[in-house]
């Protein structure tokens, strides 16, 4: 027996209300994403040199209980912890300089931003609107390359391995969240781990986009990219983002088992004052948060858009399901 509606009391729709749609190029929820992501950062920013930045170089508040001085973010000694580098004694403050990631990476990178309260727990509010995006565009390109697929413009082991990838690519994503569960100061390595999942993401959607757009041959004549030069520059930035986004995930993936990083990542980068860990983390940045933007924006303004139809029967409404039923006896 279906649902039976009250008799409609409103004004409907002149195109009725058996379906809607929505038309967008699959690349700007990509776009939406990574400007999520800057936009995040620019806000985290503004509230550490605003909220954290005076707390932890002030240390402990006056009036701490010596056996609380080395709670939360002071709790650093160098006679009774691991982390003995800068000296610190519990309840001593700190800047970027000395930071947690500093003394155990040799650098702070963007995550020093929300590392501390309250910094943590307003940017985490904020976070969904860039897992989230990033999730769907991942979800949408699948659907786009089903189609793709369907009209014979893929391989089918290419459109399998998108299948079987997709999904976890999504988990991780959601995962990256546990950034702000699993404390920097307090737990690094099921801190770094989550990084390590969101890395494992992104470079799972370069491959997945470079091999696309290798596969179906695309070229872009309003740019002046042929099929050739298009080909041969998401081969050379493949290839370039497979070799810096390996080394990146496995040293991570020491910091995991480890707590600490490599020793290489402390050793200096003949430019710009940086370590080499700083270094190879500013080249990940560059290949995985920065070309992608361009990239994305490119596609965009170049791709036909994608159009998604939702639709339902028309209900049974009050009064209709008498005809219904008489017509099925006479019949």
């Amino acid at each position: 027996m279906a649902i039976i509606f009250g008799r409609p009391k409103y004004p409907s729709s002149p195109e009725g209300g058996s379906s809607y749609s929505i038309t967008l190029p699959v690349e700007r929820m990509r776009l939406i994403a990574y400007f999520f992501f800057v936009t995040l950062v620019g806000f985290a920013s503004i509230l550490f040199n605003t909220l954290v930045l005076p707390s932890i170089e002030a240390g402990a508040p006056d009036g701490t209980p010596t056996e609380e001085m080395g709670c939360g973010p002071f709790n650093r000694d160098v006679d009774h912890s691991i982390m003995k580098e800068f000296g610190l004694h519990f309840g001593d403050g700190f800047n970027l300089a000395t930071s947690h990631l500093t003394e155990l990476f040799g650098f702070t990178n963007v995550c020093v931003l929300w590392d501390y309260t309250p910094a943590r727990e307003i940017v985490a509010m904020y976070f969904p609107l860039f897992e989230y995006s990033l999730a769907g565009y991942v979800m949408l390109d699948l659907i786009y390359i089903t189609l793709s697929h369907k009209r014979g413009e893929i391989p089918d082991w290419y459109y399998s391995l998108v299948k079987i990838v997709s999904p976890f690519t999504i988990l991780l994503i959601a995962w990256f969240r546990m950034i702000f569960v699993m404390i920097a100061y307090t737990d690094p390595e099921e801190h770094s781990l989550a990084f390590l999942g969101m890395q494992i993401a992104l470079f799972s959607v370069v491959i997945m986009n470079s091999l696309f757009v290798i596969l179906s041959g695309q070229s872009y004549p309003s740019i002046g990219l042929t099929k050739g030069t298009t080909t041969k520059l998401a081969y050379a930035y493949l290839i370039c983002n497979v070799v810096v986004s390996s080394i990146k995930m496995g040293a991570t993936l020491y910091i995991v088992q480890n707590t600490y990083s490599p020793d290489w990542y402390k050793f200096p980068f003949p430019m710009f004052g940086w370590c080499r860990g700083e270094a190879l983390d500013r080249v990940w940045m560059f290949f995985n948060a920065v070309l992608p933007i361009f990239i994305s924006y490119v596609r965009m303004s170049n791709e036909k858009p994608m159009t998604i139809t939702f639709s339902v029967p028309t209900p049974t409404y009050e009064g209709n399901q008498k005809t219904s039923e008489t017509t099925g006896l006479v019949n």
